[in-house]
């Protein structure tokens, strides 16, 4: 299940050729300067047909539906609050998958390559 973070700004330079039915985006609101740019790819997100879901504190006058609650932080403990749950979330989906997390299946290290 391949997953990768990108900011929205560069999710529109390529990445968004990929938007369709069947793919979820996780779009986190973030620091207010940012806000606004986010929420529109998030809009944009599922008017292709994708899952978007909204993540940010509640309380925050947020659509009900695709909304992911996330604890409440600022400044530098922002990334924290918001990469936390997300890895946590991808800990159990890799146990239900019945893989072992952080295991790597095709990356070796570079000094056993030949």
């Amino acid at each position: 299940m391949p997953a990768i973070g990108l900011q929205a700004a560069e999710f529109r330079h390529g990445p968004l050729e990929i938007a369709r039915p069947g793919l979820t985006a996780l779009v986190f609101a973030g620091e207010h300067p940012v806000r606004e740019l986010n929420h529109k790819l998030w809009v944009e997100l599922q008017a292709k047909g994708m899952k978007a879901l909204w993540v940010e504190p509640p309380g925050d006058g947020l659509p009900s539906d695709g909304f992911l609650a996330m604890p409440d932080a600022s400044g530098i403990g922002l990334p924290l609050a918001e990469i936390v749950p997300v890895q946590l979330l991808c800990v159990h989906l890799c146990l239900e998958l019945g893989q072992t997390p952080g295991q790597f299946r095709y990356i070796e290290k570079v000094t056993t390559d030949q």
